[in-house]
C-alpha cells in the first residue's frame, strides 16, 4: 500500500509518467531472516520477480525495504541485483526521488515532514480498525487486573473508538501526516477560510435571512445536499419569491426577499437548489432577531403548479406546528 502511494506521487513526474503502466505485484513478508547478510532464500517472491523479467517488458520496480539495520545486516544486494537485472529501481522506503516530501511541503505548507511519516503512522492508517483493536486489547490486561478506570483510560478508548471508525484503506492514496498535526492544519485552514470570508464580505454581495442578522454570502454555510445556484437559477428562484409575494428589500449590499404578514414576517433564502427555504419570525417578539429562526419550511423547484396555495399551506403548516416557538 505504501508503494501504491508512492506509485500516484510519482505519475506527477515527466520521466515516470510513461512507465506507470501495468503493475506486478510481489510481496515478501516482512519478518527476521534466518541468514541476514545474504538471505536469498528467504524471498520467494523476489526470485519470482527475477524470473518474470525475462519473461515480461519490465522497466522499473518500485520496492519499499530498509536496506540496512545497524553495522552487519544489509539488504542492499536486493536493490544492486535488480539493477543488474536491467530494471530501474525505486525505494519508496528512502523516497529516493522526492516525491512524498515535495508532496507533503506543497500540502501542509512546512506543518508536517516526512520523519514524521513512520510505520507505526502508516500501519494507523492504513489499518484503522485493526489498530483500535491491538490497542484496546493492550489496555484488556491493566483492567483485568482490578485498574482503576481513571480518566486516561476512559480517553484511550475514545482515542481508540475514533480511530477505529475510519475509513479502511482511504489513506494510501495520499500523503498523510501525525493525527495531532492533521488536527492542526485543519484549524489553521478554518482560520484561512474564515479571513477569505471575513474579505469577500468587503466586496461581494451578501443575503440576509433574518431581520438584523449580519448577510451570508452565496454559498456560505450550505445546506446539506443543496448546491449553490447559478445565474439562472438564481434570477428564476427570485423571479418565483416575487411571484408569491415577498419583496426584495435592498440596503446597501445586504439583499433581503421578505413576506410581511399579519403579526409574522417571512425570509426567504434562494441561495440553494433544489429548494427554497422560508423562516418565519413572529412580530414583536422577533422583530429584531439576529439569528435564523428555528421555524421555516421549505418548498422544492420541481413544484410549478398553485404555488401561491402550497405556499401559504405550507406556511400554516409550520406556524401551527410551532405555536410556541
Amino acid at each position: 500500500m505504501r508503494i501504491e502511494r508512492y506509485q500516484s506521487l510519482l505519475g506527477s513526474k515527466d520521466e515516470f509518467r510513461l512507465v506507470l503502466g501495468d503493475c506486478y505485484t510481489y510481496i515478501d513478508l516482512n519478518y527476521p531472516r534466518s541468514k541476514p547478510l545474504y538471505p536469498r532464500d528467504d524471498f520467494p517472491q523476489l526470485r519470482k520477480l527475477l524470473a518474470d523479467l525475462e519473461r515480461h517488458s519490465i522497466g522499473l520496480v518500485l520496492i519499499d525495504l530498509q536496506e540496512t539495520f545497524g553495522i552487519s545486516e544489509s539488504y542492499s544486494w536486493i536493490r544492486h541485483t535488480l539493477t543488474n537485472a536491467g530494471v530501474r529501481v525505486v525505494n519508496a522506503f528512502y523516497d529516493s526521488e522526492d516525491v512524498l516530501a515535495e508532496s507533503i511541503a506543497a500540502q501542509y505548507r512546512g506543518q508536517a515532514h516526512l520523519q514524521e511519516i513512520d510505520d507505526g503512522s502508516d500501519f494507523v492508517n492504513f489499518f484503522p480498525a485493526l489498530s483500535a483493536a491491538i490497542g484496546r486489547a493492550a489496555l484488556a490486561p491493566g483492567l483485568r487486573l482490578g485498574e482503576r478506570r481513571n480518566q486516561q483510560f476512559e480517553a484511550a478508548e475514545k482515542h481508540f473508538y475514533r480511530i477505529g471508525q475510519r475509513s479502511p484503506y482511504s489513506a494510501g492514496r495520499e500523503p498523510f501526516i501525525q493525527e495531532d498535526l492533521t488536527d492542526e492544519w485543519f484549524r489553521r485552514v478554518h482560520e484561512i477560510r474564515a479571513k477569505e470570508r471575513t474579505e469577500r464580505r468587503e466586496c461581494e454581495q451578501l443575503y440576509r435571512l433574518a431581520p438584523r442578522m449580519p448577510g451570508l454570502l452565496l454559498d456560505e454555510d450550505l445546506h446539506l445536499l443543496s448546491e449553490v445556484r447559478n445565474a439562472e437559477e438564481f434570477a428564476k428562484a427570485e423571479e418565483r419569491v416575487n411571484q408569491l409575494g415577498l419583496a426584495k428589500v435592498v440596503e446597501g449590499r445586504n439583499n433581503s426577499y421578505v413576506f410581511h404578514g399579519d403579526g409574522f414576517d417571512v425570509y426567504a433564502d434562494i441561495r440553494f437548489k433544489p429548494k427554497i427555504r422560508f423562516y418565519i419570525y413572529r412580530l414583536p417578539k422577533q422583530a429584531k432577531a439576529s439569528s435564523r429562526s428555528r421555524v421555516y419550511f421549505e418548498l422544492h423547484d420541481r413544484l410549478t403548479r398553485d404555488m401561491a396555495e402550497k405556499w401559504r399551506t405550507a406556511l400554516g403548516t409550520a406556524m401551527r406546528r410551532n405555536t410556541d416557538k
